[in-house]
């Protein structure tokens, strides 16, 4: 099974749901169509949601991937695409907060957090209020 991806366009952000078995092919390809539509919808907050990914890819992918994301948003930006966050929401071992992917992206001027934590995801992103401090 390969990858897929569910978008819907939510009130303040597009919501990206992948699901299915990585390869790093189709984790490109869908993050284009993710670029495509913001471009479309205007849209300046992109929450994906990669829970469900299964798999368990070489790190030199995991890396490639977060250098391909970096290189087609700077593509996507030229095409006249605002400036986007980015917050990847996932589970071990593919959420791996300033990982090798989440450090390609960024060092490459990519707006981009990795989180296991969806209601963090969306603070980050500014769309939830900051949980109260315990």
């Amino acid at each position: 099974m390969s990858l897929s991806l569910r978008l819907e366009v939510r009130k303040t952000y597009l919501y990206a749901m992948v699901d299915g078995v990585f390869t790093l092919p189709e984790a490109d390809r869908l993050f284009v169509r993710i670029l495509d539509s913001c471009l479309e919808q205007g849209q300046s907050k992109v929450l994906v949601d990669y829970r469900s990914i299964r798999g368990s890819p070489p790190t030199t992918d995991v890396f490639l991937y977060g250098k391909f994301i970096a290189l087609a948003y700077s593509s996507f930006a030229v095409k006249g695409l605002p400036p986007v966050k980015f917050a990847y929401v996932g589970n071990p071992p593919f959420a791996s907060p300033h990982g090798v992917a989440e450090a390609a992206a960024v060092s490459r001027a990519l707006d981009l957090f990795v989180t296991t934590d969806f209601d963090e995801a969306l603070e980050w992103l500014g769309i939830a209020a900051p949980k109260a401090a315990k």
